[in-house]
């Protein structure tokens, strides 16, 4: 599902960096293919090592928490870093089309979410898909700290 909003957004990004000379209106379908994967991953690295809380807080009408705040700046950070190795943009130019995107696409997810109360993570799991499930049964199974050793411990 958000390979679909990612496409609804298209006509907006281009409107967004078309009058930007450094990218190249080609370049579009990579940048929004690459926005989408980085922000799976990072959601799903987020949710495996703390759960729902922080996505949640991101993908709300809510003010962002510090936890979201840090995740929000995690996403465009790697969003910018894969669009030069990946893209063949120069930094300013990544940097450039990450802050026209990564907030587009953040608020399409929260407008999704917001159809529903805010503890109900159904439209996320919609969006994410498995990504986002399997970083919860990850997280389950191989938690840190003590209740990870315990696990472990157990477990032999």
């Amino acid at each position: 599902m958000l390979e679909e909003l990612l496409s609804g957004l298209k006509d907006q990004a281009l409107g967004a960096i078309n009058d930007n000379p450094e990218i190249p209106n080609e370049k579009l379908d990579d940048i929004l293919k690459i926005a989408g994967e980085v922000t799976k991953q990072e959601v799903a690295k987020e949710t495996a090592n703390s759960g729902l809380e922080t996505i949640m807080n991101l993908f709300s009408k809510s003010e962002n928490n510090s936890q979201a705040n840090s995740l929000q700046n995690n996403i465009l950070n790697s969003v910018i870093s894969s669009l030069t190795q990946k893209s063949g943009l120069g930094e300013g130019a990544a940097k450039a089309a990450a802050s026209a995107v990564i907030p587009m696409i953040l608020e399409k997810i929260t407008h999704q979410n917001s159809a529903t109360p805010d503890d109900d993570p159904s439209p996320l799991n919609d969006i994410f898909g498995s990504v986002l499930s399997s970083a919860l049964t990850g997280s389950s199974k191989s938690s840190g700290g003590i209740m990870g050793a315990l696990g472990s411990l157990f477990k032999k």
